[in-house]
């Protein structure tokens, strides 16, 4: 019982009450992606030029957990709802 409403409350505040945010993914890996500054475009670390980079909105607080996943070591991927 304690579990579930802990699971549900988690749930509820990190990805339904959070603000919402757009975030760039590679279709191809599911990583995020970043703005390279020289090329002016947004770039996928594994695939490089053969990566297609897609927009996506996920809550702000969703975000910010990959990237402490991400400091972690742990590489979260996103798979887009058309590839599911």
């Amino acid at each position: 019982m304690i579990a579930y409403g802990a699971s549900m409350m988690l749930k509820d505040r990190l990805l339904e009450e959070s603000d919402k945010a757009e975030v760039n993914i590679c279709e191809r890996c599911g990583l995020l992606a970043y703005y390279d500054i020289k090329q002016r475009r947004y770039v996928c670390r594994v695939d490089g030029d053969r990566a297609k980079i897609s927009s996506v909105a996920i809550a702000y607080a969703f975000k910010l957990l990959l990237q402490e996943m991400m400091s972690l070591g742990v590489a979260p991927r996103l798979v887009p709802k058309e590839k599911v």
